[in-house]
């Protein structure tokens, strides 16, 4: 973590794990940015752990980003996960904001723009999630049945009405911007759960966790469909044994991701009250019995933990209690 404040300007984090076929639209996309005199900003590529050509790839482009006067810095991550590619990216940033991008993404010309100029002298948002266009590799004559109802799992299309979209409780991590030392003070004193939770490392949804987290502590998400980036979507993405194992990994995290979804829920007013609680608590208990479905089992059962008055508690649960219970981390620009 720095330990010096940053100053006012963007950085764009690139991470990437064998992105060589890809890095060169990504990189072609940062270098064509519409940038105001006004703005400083910087580039850093995070390597994360690749075993092909990538980050020799990203250095060939340097004498491109000098020649545009762009700081463009290179770091390699060998440990396994966006989370942690972000994480050191984060690390090296030097300015208040910044935005997420995948090797995989390509920046409409105004996007470093827009996002600071959405973000500024705005605290009270967490983060902004954005506009993301598919760019197929073989324009398909037909696409799979299952795509286009399930296109947001591979961050795809529009992400709610332009505005405060809080409820929606996540944004793409393709896009994202947020705030530099927010990002760093919600992990400080309260490490990631998806990777050190006593069950097994969830390689998977780092930005829906860090979106909980925000709003848990009443910081607001944001969508904006100025925010435009195109997503790049390879042929074999396209399979239906792709679709399977993405869908596998989303569930997997639900053994993680479902506990802040569960005080999200108990965070409503509705629920304030004993007798509300009390006849959530048995409707849980019910469902928890009657369902055959694990993922809703799961469901109720957190609820049911939650809701204990048994001293009793998982050690996901203590470590997040610890969270809620940590003041520091409140937005002090919200009441609740």
């Amino acid at each position: 973590m720095k330990t010096t404040n940053r100053t006012e300007g963007i950085s764009v984090i690139i991470c990437s794990y064998n992105g060589e076929k890809k890095i060169k639209a990504t990189l072609s996309a940062i270098l064509e940015q519409k940038i105001p005199s006004f703005l400083s900003w910087e580039v850093i590529f995070i390597d994360n752990n690749s075993s092909d050509n990538t980050l020799s790839n990203v250095k060939n482009y340097s004498s491109l980003f000098e020649s545009k006067k762009i700081p463009l810095s290179f770091y390699s991550e060998p440990k396994k996960g966006k989370f942690h590619a972000l994480n050191r990216g984060i690390s090296h940033a030097n300015y208040q904001y910044f935005i997420v991008v995948d090797d995989d993404n390509w920046l409409y010309p105004n996007y470093v723009a827009k996002a600071f100029e959405l973000i500024h002298n705005k605290p009270y948002i967490g983060a902004i999630g954005s506009y993301s266009e598919p760019v197929f590799e073989h324009t398909p004559e037909k696409l799979p049945k299952w795509f286009k109802n399930n296109q947001g799992c591979y961050a795809i299309g529009s992400q709610g009405k332009d505005g405060d979209v809080t409820e929606r409780k996540h944004l793409w991590g393709a896009g994202m911007v947020s705030q530099t030392e927010l990002y760093e003070k919600m992990y400080a004193e309260h490490p990631s759960l998806l990777f050190d939770n006593g069950i097994e490392d969830i390689y998977i949804a780092e930005d829906t966790e860090y979106c909980l987290r925000l709003i848990l502590k009443g910081y607001q998400l944001y969508y904006s469909s100025d925010l435009k980036l195109k997503h790049y979507v390879p042929q074999e993405r396209l399979s239906y044994d792709y679709w399977e194992k993405l869908n596998s990994n989303i569930r997997n995290s639900y053994k993680i991701i479902d506990y802040y979804n569960a005080l999200w829920k108990l965070k409503n007013p509705k629920y304030k009250s004993k007798i509300r609680r009390l006849r959530l608590k048995l409707a849980s208990k019910y469902r928890y019995l009657v369902t055959s479905d694990p993922t809703k089992k799961q469901r109720h059962g957190i609820i049911l933990e939650l809701l204990s008055s048994s001293r009793e508690r998982s050690r996901l649960l203590q470590r997040l209690n610890r969270f809620m219970s940590d003041r520091t981390l409140q937005n002090p620009y919200t009441t609740s």
